[in-house]
């Protein structure tokens, strides 16, 4: 029972805590960006089924994934402009204190056909498990979102709002690793 006990301590003392993810020293793109406020939208898309635009609602259901985690699926819109090899960087943050809860980035392709270029399918955005502490779930999120040129040039900023919340078919699993 003794031994039982021990490796049960020990177990539970090398479980390490994943802390949150690190912020960034500043990348160096400063200024303002090339492209008027406005010309970028973020929004999600209307329907599992048809990824059509919609803008970002108040609130959004958090999405499970295929490795057992939630995430949310996020549409770009820019109008009027065109940029070969563009960096789109993503930072979401909870709204009530800044904590920095998921970054990335992806390369595109913006072609502006007919006046505005829209993300074909949803851009997958990794939400939980959270670092111990760290809620989601339930929690106003600001997500930012980033157009650089290749050469570190920003383009444009947008920024959108949303609530996440666990799908009622899920919530007990979703609210043990999205709420922190």
């Amino acid at each position: 029972m003794r031994s039982l006990l021990l490796v049960s301590a020990l177990v539970l003392c090398a479980c390490p805590e994943r802390p949150p993810p690190e912020e960034e020293a500043d990348s160096g793109i400063s200024g303002d960006p090339l492209w008027a406020d406005g010309s970028m939208e973020v929004g999600t898309q209307v329907s599992d089924l048809v990824p059509t635009f919609e803008p970002m609602p108040a609130s959004m259901e958090l999405h499970p994934g295929a490795q057992g985690g939630f995430h949310v699926p996020v549409m770009y819109r820019i109008t009027g402009h065109t940029q070969a090899g563009a960096t789109v960087e993503h930072r979401v943050r909870r709204s009530r204190d800044g904590v920095l809860v998921s970054r990335g980035s992806r390369a595109f392709d913006i072609a502006a056909d007919g006046g505005s270029w829209t993300t074909e399918e949803p851009v997958t955005i990794f939400m939980c498990p959270t670092p111990v502490g760290v809620s989601v779930a339930g929690e106003d999120l600001t997500f930012e979102i980033t157009v650089i040129r290749g050469n570190g040039v920003l383009l444009t900023r947008a920024t959108a709002k949303t609530r996440l919340l666990c799908p009622a078919s899920n919530q007990a699993f979703c609210e043990s690793i999205c709420k922190g």
